[in-house]
């Protein structure tokens, strides 16, 4: 599709809007000039994959800078009230709502949906049916059914899938450069991630335990749920407050983990030897 954009005036009341390039067929949408964006107003009736009406013909919708801004394909729609603007994209069934924004380089496809007061910016891509709401700021990746709120932020680098929920204040910061791959586990408060040797996720029968350098406790810190866990005591706590049986023969384990991944903080070389020995395994 061609990036010229065709300007036309109405009969009517001699106002400007932008009319689809010839590429498309049926187009989704016309543009009216509203300041330095448009509005987007739909064409026709517009449908999702699984036959939900989207929009009805004439109904308006939010802002873009472009058409190249929104597809014409798919059911994927903007809302009133959320603007997508820059070199951002958005394709498929996907959905940006309320008073969010998309700019940058940023792609939004498939099923995903931007709502609340969020950001999704510089190459953040959002796919699948991950879901970035409240005042949560992406820059990295999100997909299958990944979820982002509160204040969260993440990264560009990072990738969160599979069941993830990142809320609170928690930060998924890149400090050194490296492509961070996380697909389960939930990260509350204020947790603060530097790099994916930055942290330890351990499943238990009443949730995932995150386990994560903090200056605040003694170099780290554990949260289970949404919970923030500071001594091997309070997890005997927090078992007996959810009803689940917390034998004392798994107090050593729990501190052999933590012991451990400390360790491995302060020595990367170990994770790389580590790696080393599964190549051999595969020999």
């Amino acid at each position: 599709m061609t990036d010229t954009i065709l300007l036309k005036r109405s009969t009517s009341d001699g106002t400007w809007s932008v009319a689809p390039t010839a590429s498309v067929r049926e187009p989704k949408y016309t543009l009216n000039a509203e300041g330095d964006l448009f509005r987007l107003v739909a064409a026709r009736d517009v449908y999702d994959a699984n036959g939900r009406m989207v929009v009805r013909a004439g109904g308006a919708g939010g802002l873009v800078f472009s058409e190249t801004n929104l597809s014409h394909h798919g059911g994927c729609w903007v809302d009133w009230g959320a603007k997508v603007i820059g070199g951002a994209q958005v394709s498929g069934d996907a959905r940006v709502s309320e008073e969010s924004t998309v700019s940058g380089n940023a792609r939004v496809n498939q099923r995903a949906y931007i709502g609340g007061s969020a950001v999704v910016t510089g190459n953040g891509q959002i796919s699948g049916n991950a879901r970035v709401w409240g005042e949560a700021r992406v820059e990295g990746y999100l997909d299958d059914g990944a979820q982002a709120y509160d204040t969260a932020f993440v990264g560009y680098g990072w990738a969160l899938a599979g069941n993830v929920t990142a809320g609170g204040r928690v930060r998924f910061n890149t400090a050194d450069g490296q492509s961070c791959r996380i697909t389960s586990g939930t990260f509350r408060g204020r947790m603060q991630m530097d790099s994916c040797r930055s942290f330890l996720v351990i499943n238990t029968c009443w949730g995932p335990l995150t386990i994560a350098p903090c200056d605040r406790h003694d170099g780290w810190m554990a949260t289970i749920g949404c919970q923030d866990v500071t001594t091997f005591e309070a997890l005997q706590e927090l078992a007996d407050e959810n009803g689940t049986p917390f034998e004392e023969a798994l107090l050593p384990y729990w501190q052999t983990m933590v012991t451990e991944a400390i360790r491995r903080w302060e020595n990367p070389s170990l994770n790389e030897e580590d790696d080393d020995d599964d190549d051999e395994d595969d020999d």
